[in-house]
């Protein structure tokens, strides 16, 4: 039968649009029992693949199509290993990116089927008038018996011309031919959505006559392929496939055995360092549930054969500790584990908090223990490379993940090849409210993006290659953490390909754990690396993980909102959830966290409620009381549906844990069967049926919203200790917070913060400043590379120039060692503009006046000295720097442009001693209401009204920032004569909702 073998998949990126199950569908709907494909420079797809095709009782037939050169001419051929070997050799080849001559490549044939394309090699020597040429490979080739030449579909001229020679060919000599026909898209009706494909990939339109496609590269039927080839190359499929004997399932492997340095079981070594962390953790003060739950841990890890993950992770944790890296307190389940806690791995006692650890890991739902720790982000790389140096550069690697075309970006990309105008896209994409819904979904639940889509054809035609083209892999990326460590060489076992010098595993991590691999989750965070900042800034030696957990600075700091900086609670509606609910201890601000998501934050407010009159709280059950009171009558931790489970259904825990798993993914086959046990087992503990039931629904309908009660600790756990920072060491919480978005438009609402915090910032200094901010004299000294138009390397460059010669001594001497630099004017007016060159005591239209003259003089004493540029100020008399006043509205207007806000704002300062009550430019723009504000006028316009009266309209600046002032007809005809640039102004006004703006109501003239 005519099977296919020459099927690229999705995974050859942009160039196909054949999934995997549409190959397994295909084959079974034609009754094929073997398949083939054969990507395009790599074995991405092959794992799925092959587990698909023998899920599906088909024989998966692999190969990949790379190049060969022949006198520095490449050509293609397609590579299929016939066996554990063949697979071997060709994922060294695309891992070192080895070019094969022809040589190498007929070599190959001992342990794969190869397959040279007529339509390249031959077809390039026929175009040669080269029959010769032809003749002698192809009577090379017939010394090599699994080498195929291929026989080409018969629906192209060019095609027939090619067979009739090379087909004569081989017969004579006695060379086997193959049929093999490209597919690259499911049916033909599919063939405009590839050729969408390929200018998503190319950037372009499909009109764009460039694209290189190719036609009626469906998947074709036997019946097809019966009419197209040949019949000897139709038989030898057979004999291609039968040859074939490579079974993926046998490239396994394992986690390397931790090696102790000690004559005793690893399972043995845990337990002692467990023990030994147990008795430190708790002072050797140890109650007997904590010796009891650490040796049914330990039990329940060493019978899943799992001791060396734990002491593997262990062991990366000690050499931070040892090197000076912070790691996090813990996040996720493992939070729940005591074992963890004695290692050193979490720093949360789990008992304490009544966490499970059977959340973590149960036998009975078998899965992989999954431990993240966290690293300041500066210092991940550390730990990773330790790993490496320890278990071996290829036992090592990264993860490889793929960006796909999902709803909005499809839209975005279909549109723009279909060549369908902005104001249309942007009025489909506005509809979209879930883009992790799928184009269908939106098409059926969301009725605005369905009359959207329906509007025009030309959207109709977008969302039905939309279709087919949804979540389709785009492009290559690495998991943001996953890292991958082997007993085996990884060459030995998976695909691996190289990006920036790191290893990456060719298959995704859904594919690797069958093969004995376990992803070790390092993560970068970036909330640590300011943590690790501010303790090496502050003279005292805090351990942070053993501060008082009940400062009662912290927790009004939270209920006021003020959580800028924090861990998980920075965003607006959190600040406002914090404000309503008033966190009291750990176990409050753990509850915010899970609460504030998409689905539980409808409950806030009737947590609030319950919170504030806990009496009124109605329970379903009485005894659900000490299990729901903790988080006030809601439901809301996953822990909370297992110890209901357990309490009141007679439920293990580790049952108890299957029951959550099962509710929570809305296991069908599992979740019937638990069900009836729970509520039979309620029945047995004499509770009624009616109220199980209704506990079950309870349960059930909680279970989309449950967090894990473990994890929303840990990551409560970080954001106190961030919150306990900034309340006492604001100083160094800022200047950390300010360095972790060095050069960013968004420090300015941190600089703005530390104004009205009267943290002090000093202005930017040549002589002082550096490449980040740091602490002098209690005050925060702003940086060169966050200076409007000052880069990163222009910060390096005047720092490196200013330790290796000294401090600059005059605004010419500035100027000249910048020549010799070769900095630009522009930044030297920037340095200029935003005060940094103040301590030259010239103005700043002193020296943007003589900016060019200085520059001109420099250039004048400038000359060359064994090829190096040289300045000599003595060659020429210096000019003379006129002096010119500033005025002080353009200062301000400078400094606002090039660092974001005011430094030097005593202007409004010193008015505010005297006049209470007023309110920050800054706070009123997040306000509506009445309000007084003290403010300098920088410019204003009249305007007339419809009925001919006239207003005003006034940008106006405060030391905070700017907010613009409306006066209308009757309060300008009172106040017109004293709006004046640069005068300063107590206004009282209202702002309203959704303007920026302050009307104004009654003004006072502070400074004329």
């Amino acid at each position: 039968m005519a099977i296919l073998l020459y099927n690229r998949s999705c995974y050859s990126l942009l160039q196909s649009t054949i999934r995997i199950s549409d190959l397994i569908d295909f084959a079974l709907a034609n009754g094929q029992k073997a398949i083939g494909i054969c990507e395009k420079g790599n074995l991405f797809s092959a794992k799925e693949f092959s587990d698909k095709c023998r899920q599906a009782g088909i024989k998966p037939v692999i190969g990949c199509e790379l190049s060969f050169n022949v006198e520095d001419r490449q050509f293609d051929v397609l590579i299929y290993p016939r066996n554990h070997s063949g697979f071997l050799n060709l994922m060294d080849i695309l891992l070192n990116n080895r070019e094969l001559d022809f040589q190498q490549l007929l070599i190959m044939n001992d342990n794969s089927n190869i397959v040279l394309k007529s339509d390249s090699y031959f077809s390039y020597l026929l175009n040669e008038n080269s029959i010769t040429a032809i003749t002698a490979v192809i009577e090379k080739i017939s010394k090599y018996e699994n080498i195929y030449v291929s026989s080409l579909a018969e629906n192209r001229a060019v095609n027939s011309k090619i067979n009739e020679i090379v087909l004569m060919l081989c017969k004579k000599f006695n060379v086997k031919t193959i049929a093999i026909d490209v597919a690259l898209y499911n049916r033909e009706q599919d063939y405009e959505a590839y050729k969408c494909l390929q200018a998503i990939g190319k950037g372009t339109s499909i009109t764009d006559t460039n694209l290189s496609l190719v036609t009626d590269a469906s998947l074709k039927p036997p019946e097809a392929m019966n009419l197209l080839f040949d019949k000897a190359s139709l038989d030898n499929i057979n004999f291609f496939v039968s040859a074939i004997d490579l079974n993926l399932d046998g490239f396994k492997t394992r986690l390397p055995v931790f090696e102790t340095g000690y004559a005793i079981s690893n399972k043995e070594y845990l337990k002692q360092l467990c023990l030994a962390g147990l008795q430190k953790r708790l002072d050797n003060k140890i109650p007997q549930k904590y010796s009891e739950r650490l040796i049914s841990e330990i039990e329940v890890i060493c019978s899943m054969n799992f001791e060396d993950y734990f002491l593997i992770v262990y062991d990366i944790v000690l050499y931070c500790r040892r090197n000076n890296i912070m790691t996090g307190p813990g996040r996720g389940s493992a939070v729940g584990s005591l074992v963890c806690y004695c290692l050193g791995i979490t720093h949360i006692d789990p008992l304490e908090y009544d966490l499970l650890f059977e959340r973590f890991l149960n036998r009975e739902r078998i899965s992989m223990p999954d431990i993240d720790i966290d690293f300041p982000d500066s210092k991940r790389i550390k730990a990773i490379e330790y790993v490496k140096e320890k278990y071996g550069l290829l036992n090592v690697s990264n993860i490889i993940t793929f960006g796909s075309l999902t709803t909005k970006a499809l839209i975005r990309d279909l549109g723009k090849v279909l060549n369908i105008n902005q104001s249309s896209l942007d009025i489909v994409l506005q509809t979209i409210v879930k883009d992790e819904w799928t184009l269908s979904q939106q098409y059926e639940d969301n009725i605005y993006f369905k009359t959207a889509i329906n509007s025009s054809a030309q959207l109709q035609k977008l969302y039905r290659i939309g279709n087919i083209l949804y979540d389709m892999p785009k492009n290559i990326s690495t998991h943001a953490s996953g890292v991958l460590i082997s007993a085996d060489k990884l060459t030995e076992v998976i695909p691996l390909i190289k990006v920036s010098d790191n290893y990456v595993a060719g298959y995704t991590m859904s594919h690797l754990e069958s093969m004995g691999l376990i992803k070790f989750d390092l993560l970068g965070l970036k909330n640590l690396s300011i943590v690790e900042e501010i303790l090496s800034a502050i003279d005292e030696n805090i351990d942070i993980y053993k501060i008082p957990l009940d400062d009662v600075k912290v927790f009004k700091m939270l209920s006021n909102g003020d959580s800028s900086g924090i861990f998980q609670l920075e965003s607006e509606g959190m600040r406002s959830t914090l404000r309503k609910v008033r966190p009291a201890n750990l176990e409050e601000l753990a509850t915010v966290i899970a609460l504030y998501r998409p689905g539980p934050v409808v409950f806030i407010d009737q947590y609030i409620l319950n919170k504030k009159n806990p009496e009124k709280i109605v329970y379903p059950h009485p005894d659900l009381k000490p299990l729901l009171e903790e988080t006030y009558g809601i439901m809301i931790y996953q822990e909370q549906i297992m110890k209901i489970a357990v309490s009141l259904a007679g439920f293990t825990l580790t049952k108890a844990d299957l029951l959550r798993s099962a509710v929570s993914k809305k296991s069908s086959e599992k979740l019937e069967s638990l069900k009836n046990d729970f509520i039979q087992g309620c029945i047995n503990n004499n509770y009624d049926r009616k109220v199980a039931e209704n506990i079950y629904r309870n349960i059930y309908r909680f279970a989309d919203y449950g967090f894990n009660k473990s994890h929303a600790i840990g990551y409560g756990f970080l954001a106190y200790i961030m919150s306990f920072l900034k309340v006492r060491y604001p100083l160094d919480f800022y200047c950390a917070l300010l360095n972790s978005k060095i050069g960013s438009a968004e420090n300015v609402k941190y600089l703005l913060e530390c104004r009205l915090k009267e943290i002090k910032l000093a202005a930017p200094d040549i002589n002082e400043s550096k490449e980040v901010f740091y602490v002098k004299n209690k005050s925060i000294v702003f940086p060169f590379n966050q200076i409007r138009n000052i880069s990163n390397l222009t910060s390096r460059t005047i720092i490196k120039d200013r330790n290796e010669k000294g401090k600059y001594q005059s605004f010419i001497d500035f100027v000249s060692r910048m020549h010799l630099l070769n900095i630009n004017e522009k930044s030297i007016e920037a340095l200029i503009r935003s005060g940094t060159l103040d301590s030259f005591k010239l103005t700043h239209n002193s020296m943007l006046s003589a900016l060019k003259e200085v520059l001109n003089y420099v250039k004048l004493c400038t000359y060359e000295e064994n090829g190096q540029k040289k300045v000599d100020l003595s060659l020429v008399s210096q000019p003379e720097i006129r002096k010119y006043a500033d005025e002080t509205n353009i200062v301000l207007e400078d400094q606002l442009a090039y660092l974001g806000l005011f430094l030097n704002a005593n202007f409004i300062e010193k008015y505010r001693l005297d006049y209470k009550n007023t309110t920050p430019s800054m706070i009123a723009r997040n306000r509506i209401g009445d309000m007084s504000l003290i403010l300098t006028i920088a410019k204003y316009k009249q305007h007339t009204t419809r009925t001919g009266e006239l207003m005003c309209f006034a940008t106006c600046y405060d030391e905070y920032g700017a907010i613009d002032l409306v006066f209308m007809p009757d309060k300008y005809l009172l106040y017109q004569e004293f709006i004046k640039k640069g005068i300063i102004v107590l206004v009282k006004g209202k702002k309203n909702p959704n303007r920026d703006t302050v009307v104004v109501r009654e003004l006072l003239v502070l400074k004329g």
